[in-house]
């Protein structure tokens, strides 16, 4: 399917496009507010400056998709593959991303505000500038991750994984608070 067939069966008032191929698609700048793009393959996708305002992405390849201010509010991301991913500047408002995986992924500047990310693999992720407050980031793991000058406001981070992360020193000590102690 291309960028043209999909946009003319959403303009239709079709939302249902679970596990198609849209490999290497160009889909920058739509508008696909509520799609169910579930199990799709995006691989190398764009979608830079998309609205994916509460999409169902979930089990999605999206394996080295470009995402640039991209809206993906309230989405589904649940068990979807976003390795090597670009998502600067997005916004995962409220979005639900357990067990998601995003290893390698930049998100610098993301906004990922009330978001549930229980599991989720984020080694090596660039979480630089990015905002997590009151995210829910229980059993994740952040091994290796950039975390400078994230916000990081009421974000649960118990059981975290964290070897080799990189933040700043007033983080640390959130990590530490939250530390559960030995018993």
């Amino acid at each position: 399917m291309d960028r043209q067939e999909l946009l003319q069966r959403y303009a239709e008032g079709e939302r249902e496009f679970a596990g198609v191929d849209l490999s290497q698609i160009d889909l920058s700048n739509a508008n696909l507010t509520g799609i169910n793009l579930s199990n799709a393959n995006l691989i190398l996708a764009n979608l830079s400056g998309a609205r994916l305002t509460q999409a169902n992405l979930s089990g999605a390849n999206l394996i080295g998709v470009e995402a640039i201010a991209t809206d993906l509010k309230q989405a589904n991301l649940t068990w979807a593959k976003l390795i090597g991913a670009t998502l600067i500047e997005s916004c995962f408002t409220r979005a639900s991303m357990i067990e998601v995986v995003m290893s390698g992924a930049t998100l610098e500047r993301c906004d990922l505000r009330h978001c549930c990310l229980i599991g989720a693999d984020l080694v090596g992720c660039n979480l630089a500038d990015a905002d997590i407050s009151h995210s829910n980031f229980m059993n994740a793991n952040l091994s290796g991750a950039d975390l400078w000058q994230v916000e990081m406001t009421n974000t649960n981070l118990h059981g975290v994984q964290r070897k080799n992360i990189k933040v700043s020193n007033d983080m640390m000590a959130e990590f530490i608070r939250q530390e559960p102690l030995e018993s």
